[in-house]
C-alpha cells in the first residue's frame, strides 16, 4: 500500500505569543569613530544571479560595544509568483536602544518610503510588484548600541557576539507570504534563505587584540580590515574577543576551527575532534557537507546556537567535560553539526516545523555514536531520550503551550524515536537512501513536512498510517 502522509501545514498563529524580556544593560554611548562610506562593497567574484547578496561594511568599537554599518540588499525574487511588497527583519530592534536607522534608500539614492519600524519588522511597499527572478536593490546605514548581556547578539566581559545583527529578508512563501514570525521562547523563528554576502569588518583600533571568528574565513588583518566572503549561506555571524584561542583541525577540503577560552582548551580538542568525527558520518549518510569551513565558538550564554557555518555552544558544556563520550559536550557537538544539514543545508519553517530539523538533527547524534562510539548507544539513549519518559506530538510549533521540557520532549526526543522507528519498519538501506536523496533534493533549499514525506514515499510503499497516527497530531 502506499505511504498515509499526515497533513502537515500548519498555519501561522494570529495571534502570537508576547515576547519574553529579561532587561539587558543598555550603555548611553557616544560612538568614538564613524563610518564613512558608500553602502556596498566590490565583489570579488561575479554573484549568483538568482540569490540575494547582501554587502556588508562595518566599523566596530570593541570598548563601546558599538558598530557602524553601511549595508546593501540586492534582493532577487526567486519565487514563482510576484511579490507586492518587501519586509525586512531587523532582530537589534526587539531590544530598545541598540537599534538606530540612519538611511535606507534605493539604489538611485531615493528614499525608501515604508511602513513604521515596529519591532523587528520593517514592511517596504512596492510601486509595482516584484516580479519572478527581477532584482530590486535597498541601501541601509544604520548602527548598533550592543547591550551588556549573554546573549547571541551582546557584549560581556569574555566576547562579543554578533548574531541576528543586521536586516535581512526571510523567506517568501507562496501562499502564506513573508514567513516573520515573533519569539515565543521555545525554539527558533526565523526563516533564512541562502544568499552570498560580502563582509568588510574594521576596526576603530587596528592595534586592538581581537580574535574574530566568523563562519567564512578572512582576508586582509587589522590595520587594513577583514574581508569576508560568504557564498550560498543562510546568514553571516561573528564573534570577537580579545581572549579566545583558535585551534584547527581539516576532514578532507574542509578546515574545521574551535575558539575556546583558554581554561578549557582540553575539552575545546575534544569539541574539535567531535565536529570532524560528525562531518565524517554525515556526509556519508546524507550528502557533502557545503562549506570549505565550519567553526566552533565557546559561548558564555546558556545553551547554544546554530548558524549557517558556525555555532555557539554553552560554555558550562566545556566545564563539565571530563574526558568521556558519555558527556553533553560530545552529543551537543555532534547535534550542532548536524545542523549545517537540517537547517543550514536543508531549510524549514523552524517555527512551525521545528521537527524537520530538531528530530532530525536528535537523531543525527544516534547515527554519530552508531560510527563512532558504538559501545556508548545504550547510554545515548537513556541519557538523551528514555530517562524523559517522552510524550506529545513531533509535529508541534513552538506556538503550542507547552513549555520548554515538554516541547523538547515532543519535537527532539518524540522526534527521535519517531525516525528510528521509521528506520525498522523501512529497512537501514531504504531509510540512508531515502535521507540522502530528501537531502539532495531541497539542498540549498527549502522543504516542509510535506515534502519530507512525499519523498519518503518514493522509496518505500510500506504503509506507515500507524506510524504516523502516533507520532502526529492531525489538523
Amino acid at each position: 500500500m502506499p505511504v498515509e502522509r499526515p497533513t502537515l501545514t500548519p498555519q501561522p498563529p494570529t495571534d502570537t505569543p508576547p515576547v519574553p524580556t529579561v532587561a539587558p544593560t543598555i550603555v548611553t554611548r557616544t560612538p568614538t569613530a564613524r563610518l564613512t562610506t558608500t553602502p556596498g562593497i566590490v565583489a570579488t567574484s561575479p554573484p549568483n544571479p538568482l540569490r540575494t547578496q547582501y554587502n556588508l561594511k562595518t566599523l566596530f568599537d570593541p570598548t563601546a560595544h558599538h558598530l557602524t554599518v553601511a549595508e546593501t540588499i540586492v534582493y532577487a525574487n526567486s519565487s514563482q509568483v510576484s511579490i507586492p511588497d518587501l519586509v525586512l527583519l531587523i532582530e537589534a530592534n526587539r531590544t530598545p536602544g541598540v537599534f538606530q536607522l540612519d538611511s535606507i534608500t534605493w539604489v538611485d539614492g531615493t528614499p525608501v518610503k515604508h511602513d513604521k519600524l515596529t519591532g523587528a519588522k520593517l514592511r517596504i511597499p512596492l510601486t509595482d510588484p516584484l516580479l519572478p527572478g527581477a532584482k530590486t536593490t535597498i541601501n541601509l546605514i544604520y548602527q548598533l548600541f550592543l547591550p551588556v548581556r549573554n546573549s547571541t547578539l551582546g557584549a560581556n566581559q569574555l566576547q562579543t557576539n554578533f548574531g541576528e545583527w543586521f536586516p535581512f529578508v526571510p523567506h517568501y512563501q507562496v501562499g502564506a507570504g513573508w514567513l516573520a514570525y515573533k519569539p515565543s521562547g521555545l525554539g527558533e523563528y526565523l526563516a533564512y534563505d541562502v544568499a552570498d554576502y560580502q563582509v568588510e569588518i574594521q576596526l576603530s583600533d587596528p592595534k586592538a587584540k581581537l580574535v574574530i571568528a566568523a563562519n567564512a574565513q578572512a582576508e586582509g588583518d587589522a590595520e587594513k580590515g577583514y574581508h569576508y566572503q560568504l557564498e550560498a549561506a543562510r546568514n553571516f555571524v561573528w564573534s570577537a574577543s580579545s581572549q579566545m584561542q583558535v585551534l584547527k583541525d581539516t576532514d578532507g577540503e574542509v578546515t574545521l576551527y574551535a575558539y575556546i577560552f583558554p581554561e578549557e582548551l582540553d575539552a575545546g580538542k575534544t569539541a574539535l575532534k567531535t565536529m570532524r568525527e560528525a562531518i565524517e558520518v554525515y556526509s556519508k549518510r546524507f550528502g557533502p557537507y557545503p562549506h570549505n569551513s565550519l567553526t566552533m565558538v565557546e559561548a558564555s550564554f546558556f545553551d547554544g546556537m546554530e548558524y549557517d557555518g558556525l555555532y555557539f555552544l554553552d560554555q558550562q558544556y566545556f566545564k563539565e567535560y571530563k574526558g568521556s563520550p558519555e558527556s553533553y559536550l560530545v552529543t551537543l557537538n555532534a547535534h550542532e553539526t548536524a545542523h549545517q544539514w537540517w537547517y543550514g543545508l536543508v531549510g524549514s519553517d523552524s517555527a512551525m516545523e521545528p521537527w524537520l530539523d530538531e528530530s532530525l538533527c536528535t537523531y543525527s547524534e544516534l547515527l554519530f555514536y552508531e560510527q563512532v562510539y558504538p559501545k556508548e548507544m545504550n547510554w545515548w539513549w537513556q541519557f538523551r531520550v528514555n530517562r524523559f519518559n517522552p510524550s506529545g506530538w513531533v509535529n508541534s510549533t513552538i506556538y503550542d503551550p507547552l513549555g520548554y521540557r515538554p516541547y523538547v520532549n515532543s519535537v527532539y526526543l518524540r522526534g527521535a524515536l519517531f525516525l528510528q522507528a521509521l528506520r525498522g519498519k523501512i529497512s537501514d538501506q531504504v531509510f540512508f537512501e531515502f535521507l540522502k536523496d530528501y537531502t539532495n533534493r531541497f539542498r540549498q533549499g527549502w522543504a516542509t513536512g510535506a515534502d519530507f514525506f512525499n519523498v519518503l514515499g518514493d522509496h518505500t510503499q510500506v504503509d506507515l498510517t500507524e506510524l504516523t497516527d502516533e507520532f502526529f497530531k492531525k489538523p
